[in-house]
């Protein structure tokens, strides 16, 4: 939000915010369109940007805060605004508000056709991703938590801003206007390049549909540009879902709709890791290759740790976090999951069941016919006849 808005109260009304929305993520699908190369240049610049961000955010809060909350309030304090008496149950549901933050490290397993030593490096980059975000994440948390005190009237101080996000109030709170709308503005370089990210994933993931003819059209929406080497008309479709989703931002009742329907990715993120899991569990293939991230003897516990805790969170998704519960306020969850369901069934009654065959494995892989080559000894070794590179022919291919 430009910075003019924010010092004027004023705010975007339902249709500038679904059109400001669209536009971000028309930015969003540009970017993707470009080399993956490129797109990465930018979400290294972005990262760097974080790391300063989160680091100048840490001190700043420490440095201005005029007074801080003791330890105590702030690991043991327990607020509930959701309307629930059950405390365990107020519990369980404020859960709900951290799944996100356990979703989406899947992403360099998307890109991994798109990286170089993929077997380990997207193992490591989703492992390093999770102890960063761990390492860097828990601080802040700990020191806007110490900043957000309660006012001579009990109401906490981030509420009583002039903006609708609470973390941009406690920075102009604390740090004052200019700089505290800087600090939010660095920060929001890092929240755009993991909107571009996530796109990348996404588009990935869509394209491994197109490519394994799980999908209608699959054939034209899977077609590689030959400049950008990139799937460029699923990209475009990614986008047209994408906006057509933001439309529903409009009026409040479509906002409601937006909302149910944007629940269902954490379902979707959670159930994608889980069955997985438990099919490796439940089957033990021998024909899985192990990678250099194996987990060796641990993979087994791990993976029933691991499944137990997806299906449990799954669960609680359903559940309403506001009472009395509305059509406002209610989790529409258990209405949209089913409709997604019905969906995909139609999907695969009428197309991917006479057209999908499952993604091709390395066992599937045909190699070509050996080339019968002319090879003679020289003093730097074997060389091949004309019309052969060396790079091209693999040792198992050349009969002398």
């Amino acid at each position: 939000m430009p910075y003019w808005l924010v010092r004027e109260k004023k705010g975007y009304n339902e249709q500038q915010a679904a059109g400001v929305a669209i536009l971000i993520v028309f930015l969003f699908s540009i970017l993707n369109i470009l080399r993956v190369d490129k797109v990465g240049w930018f979400t290294g610049f972005a990262s760097v940007c974080e790391i300063t961000a989160i680091i100048l955010i840490i001190i700043s809060l420490l440095v201005y805060a005029p007074e801080l909350n003791t330890a105590k309030m702030i690991f043991t304090d327990f607020e509930n605004f959701t309307g629930f008496k059950n405390k365990a149950y107020v519990v369980v549901v404020g859960m709900n508000a951290g799944l996100c933050v356990w979703s989406g490290y899947d992403a360099p397993a998307h890109m991994a056709e798109e990286t170089t030593n993929a077997a380990s490096t997207s193992a490591r980059a989703i492992v390093y991703t999770i102890l960063f975000g761990g390492l860097v994440g828990i601080p802040l948390m700990i020191v806007m938590l110490l900043c957000t005190v309660k006012d001579e009237y009990g109401y906490f101080n981030v509420y009583s801003g002039i903006t609708p996000n609470p973390a941009v109030n406690l920075l102009m709170i604390i740090c004052g206007d200019n700089y505290g709308v800087g600090l939010a503005c660095l920060s929001l370089v890092a929240v755009f390049a993991s909107g571009v990210s996530s796109v990348s994933a996404t588009t990935r993931i869509f394209f491994a549909l197109t490519r394994d003819n799980a999908v209608p059209y699959s054939e034209k929406l899977s077609e590689i540009h030959p400049v950008l080497q990139n799937p460029i008309y699923t990209v475009i479709l990614v986008f047209l879902i994408d906006a057509l989703l933001l439309l529903l931002c409009l009026n409040g009742d479509g906002l409601t709709a937006f909302y149910g329907i944007l629940n269902i990715s954490i379902l979707g993120f959670f159930s994608s890791y889980c069955i997985p899991i438990m099919c490796k569990l439940l089957y033990q293939p021998e024909s899985m290759l192990n990678s250099s991230a194996s987990l060796g003897k641990y993979s087994t516990p791990c993976g029933i740790f691991v499944c137990i805790y997806l299906i449990y969170d799954m669960i609680i998704n359903f559940f309403p976090s506001m009472y009395p519960v509305t059509p406002q306020n209610n989790n529409w969850l258990v209405v949209v999951a089913p409709g997604y369901v019905f969906l995909f069934a139609l999907n695969w009654y009428f197309f991917a069941s006479k057209n999908f065959k499952g993604p091709k494995v390395i066992s599937d892989w045909k190699a070509p016919a050996p080339i019968v080559a002319n090879v003679h000894a020289t003093e730097d070794g074997i060389e091949l006849g004309t019309g052969y590179m060396v790079s091209e022919v693999q040792p198992d291919q050349v009969k002398i």
